[in-house]
């Protein structure tokens, strides 16, 4: 590893992208916070959604990127990823969990 930083002091982002998810990005990013160790941040990105999936989500760390209009999975994690400020990135959709 080319980083000097121990595993322990890496800054982790946690990149969600959801299109119409309904309650599943809630359900995403509760499992993501439920781990032991906690993120640095958690970035939804809104695809354009139009059913309210990722309004009041859980999470101090949780920041949402919005579309108007999809420009697809790959373009939002590339965007999420420019914005994120971790060491190590973890992409989700947004309805995947993340287990213990």
């Amino acid at each position: 590893m080319a980083n000097s930083q121990h595993e322990s002091e890496l800054a982790v982002s946690v990149v969600i992208t959801a299109y119409n998810e309904g309650t599943e990005v809630k359900s995403t990013i509760e499992s993501v916070l439920a781990n032991t160790r906690l993120p640095t941040e958690v970035i939804v990105v809104d695809d354009g959604s139009t059913d309210g999936c990722c309004h009041d989500l859980p999470g101090e760390r949780t920041r949402v990127l919005r579309h108007a209009e999809r420009i697809g999975v790959a373009a939002s994690r590339n965007e999420a990823t420019r914005a994120a400020q971790g060491d190590v990135f973890v992409y989700l959709d947004g309805h995947q969990r993340v287990s213990r």
